[in-house]
C-alpha cells in the first residue's frame, strides 16, 4: 500500500535540490536499461548519492535533509533518476528494488504525466510530492510525454 505526501520538504530546501539537479553542472550517468533486463528501447540517467554502504557522490550533503524528514535510521540507497520525454507514455516493467521489506520514498521534482504504478493505484508526479511505499512490492515507472524529462529521487531505507 502506498501513501502520498504533498509538500514533503520545506519549499526553500526543495527549490535548492531542484535547482541543482536541473542545473547544467549536475552529473547524470547513462543506464542502458531500466529494470534488471536489458531492453534496447529503454534507458534513463541516474545519479547515485548513496549505494553499497557508502556515499558515492559529492552531492550527498544536498539530500541529507530528506533523510531527516523521513526519520531514516539506515540507508540502503539514494538515487536520482531522469527519464527523458518519449512520444508515447511507456510504462516500464514492474520491479522490486530489493527482495526484503523496507521503506521507500519517491520524491518527485517536477510535474509531468509519467505516472508511478503500484498494485493499489497510481501517483501523478507533482513538485515536492512524495510516494511512500514498500519497494519490495512490485511497482513500475513510466515515461512522460508532456515535459522534457521526469526527475525523481528514490530513497530506500529503514
Amino acid at each position: 500500500m502506498h501513501r502520498v505526501v504533498d509538500n514533503l520538504l520545506d519549499q526553500d530546501y526543495f527549490n535548492e535540490i531542484k535547482n541543482v539537479l536541473f542545473g547544467d553542472h549536475f552529473p547524470w550517468y547513462f543506464k542502458d536499461y531500466i529494470t534488471d533486463e536489458i531492453d534496447d528501447d529503454k534507458f534513463y540517467y541516474t545519479h547515485n548519492f548513496y549505494d553499497n554502504y557508502e556515499s558515492n557522490s559529492h552531492y550527498f550533503g544536498l539530500v541529507k535533509g530528506i533523510l531527516n524528514v523521513l526519520e531514516c535510521n539506515s540507508i540502503l540507497r539514494v538515487r536520482a533518476s531522469s527519464y527523458l520525454r518519449s512520444e508515447k507514455n511507456i510504462v516500464n516493467k514492474p520491479h522490486c528494488d530489493y527482495e526484503f521489506p523496507h521503506k521507500g520514498c519517491l520524491l518527485y521534482l517536477n510535474e509531468n504525466n509519467g505516472l508511478t504504478h503500484f498494485k493499489d493505484g497510481t501517483v501523478k508526479p507533482e513538485e515536492n510530492r512524495a510516494a511512500l511505499f514498500d519497494p519490495s512490492i512490485e511497482h513500475s515507472s513510466s515515461h512522460c510525454t508532456d515535459k522534457k524529462r521526469r526527475v525523481i529521487i528514490n530513497i530506500n531505507y529503514f
